[in-house]
Parts: C-alpha cells; structure tokens; sequence
C-alpha cells in the first residue's frame, strides 16, 4: 500500500486520516499522472475503508471508490488539453453544497498545472476560503507549473516514480540561467537562436518549460519574502541568478510573465510550434507592461 511514497508522506496521510485532521487542500505530485492517480486512490480508499489500517479493496465504500460511485468526491479532467475557468465555477458551486452521504466534500483536480490563468485564479479565491469538511486534491507531474499562491495552500505529498523524463544537465541549467538573465537585461540578439536550441532534443522541451516556471516562482517567493533563501540548487550558482533577475523585473511584471508561461505550457500542449512558443516568452519578458 502506498509503494510510491516515502514513510514521511505516508504518515502524513494516515496521521491525517486516524486524527481526522484532515487538511483543506493536497498536491499529490512528481510522478506520471496514471501513478499520481492511483494514490490518490488509494488514500480515498485509505479514508472511507473500515476494514482495514489501508484499505481493503473489497468493502462497499472501496468499490464506490473504484468505481467512481461515491457521490461525494467529483472529478475534474482536463477538457481537451487544459482545465477551463468554466469547470472551476462548476467545482465553486458544488463546494457551496453540503456532502449529501458522508462526512467530507472532496474534489480532485487531476492535471492541476493544465489550468488555464483564469481557471487558477478562479480556483484560488476557493483556496483562500476553505469550506469546512471541504477537501480539495490536486495532482499534478509538472509541479511548478502551478502559481506558487497555489503551492503555498497545499500539503504537498511527493509521489516516487522509478521512470521519471530526462533531466536537465547542470551545463542545460546554466545556459538556460544565463541567457533568461541576459533577456531580462534587454538583450534580445539571440533569441531566435536560444528558441531554436531549446526544442532540438522534443524530449527535454517539457524540461526547459518547467524549469524556466521553477525560477520564474523562485523569483516570486524571494521578492515577496525578502530572504536570503538558500536554494537547492547553488552548485550552477541558482541563488545568485535568481537575485540578479530580483533586481531587473517589478513584482506586477513578474507576475503577469508567470502567467505567460502558464499559456506557453498550454502551447505545448497543444502541440503548438515549441521554438515559437519559447520565442515570444522572451519577446514578452522585454515588453513594457
């Protein structure tokens, strides 16, 4: 039970569970969305099963589970290749309804990092004011893809997965840093070319998308902490881009950028012409907002 997380996350979720401390909002994230949502499974299961310290798969409430039959959990895919603004109001008025057969009203947001702008700020406001015996799980295989007002609202529960994509080389990282800061410093002579080596290798494009969400949110959180934050990742001097790009770019800026990358996922996704996608990122990064 639970094979694909660490002791510390599975006793989160059953300190949770046996308590009945449960939290307002879960991410469940870093592995493929078919792992993802098979723990999510089975912590419902874990939640709702009597028989057993897990769950028993054999119980009435494990089979509603299985079969999608618990009135009380809703949901919510992606509507072709992103989650619309108009699901999220449909999940807000459900919240405003009280569970009709069991204690707790539970929504699960698969492919959390496919909401477009408007659906996640939409569906932040229903984050900033938890309903009580309201649970809300996401998931998510691209993380920093979600606005980090999200993440901060979240139990994040990390999901193992012995397959993950390519990873990006530190040499990767560092060119990718170095040339994001130069862009922010109005340097614009080599877009075309950084756009362009960027997608030679289409299976480290999702790569470079998430990682360049990852710094943008660095970013984010030490400008609105105002810390000397250590980050994970100084070996290829991380911090220290991070507070360079601080200084260049305004906290409304930033966020507006954020949410340009948030499309420029929703590009990809729909296989849209990934060097150009890239390219007008960097175009938009140098535009007066």
């Amino acid at each position: 039970m639970f094979d694909n997380l660490l002791k510390t996350e599975k006793d989160i979720l059953l300190n949770h569970i046996n308590n009945d401390t449960m939290a307002h909002a879960y991410l469940f994230y870093g592995a493929k969305e078919e792992i993802l949502d098979n723990t999510i499974l089975e912590f419902l299961k874990t939640l709702y099963c009597k028989n057993s310290r897990y769950y028993c798969d054999e119980c009435n409430e494990c089979l509603k589970i299985n079969t999608n039959n618990n009135i009380d959990i809703t949901h919510i895919y992606k509507d072709g290749a992103s989650i619309k603004i108009k699901q999220i109001r449909q999940m807000q008025y459900k919240v405003s309804l009280s569970s009709s057969e069991y204690k707790y009203n539970i929504f699960v947001v698969h492919c959390a990092d496919s909401m477009t702008v408007e659906a996640a700020n939409a569906f932040l406001k229903t984050l900033e004011e938890p309903v009580k015996d309201t649970i809300i799980i996401l998931s998510s295989s691209k993380k920093e893809m979600i606005l980090p007002t999200i993440l901060s609202r979240c139990i994040e529960i990390k999901v193992n997965d012995s397959n993950e994509n390519a990873t990006l080389s530190d040499e990767e990282k560092t060119y990718l840093l170095e040339n994001l800061l130069s862009i922010f410093k109005g340097n614009n002579l080599n877009n075309v070319n950084i756009s362009k080596k960027l997608v030679k290798d289409r299976n480290k494009v999702e790569n470079y998308v998430v990682f360049i969400m990852k710094f943008l949110s660095d970013v984010l959180i030490y400008k609105e902490s105002n810390l000397d934050i250590t980050f994970n990742r100084d070996k290829n001097n991380y911090k220290n881009y991070v507070k360079e790009v601080n200084k260049l770019v305004t906290k409304h800026k930033l966020k507006k950028i954020i949410d340009k990358m948030l499309n420029i996922n929703l590009m990809i996704n729909y296989n849209v012409n990934a060097s150009l996608a890239f390219l007008s990122l960097f175009m938009y990064i140098e535009e007066d907002i």
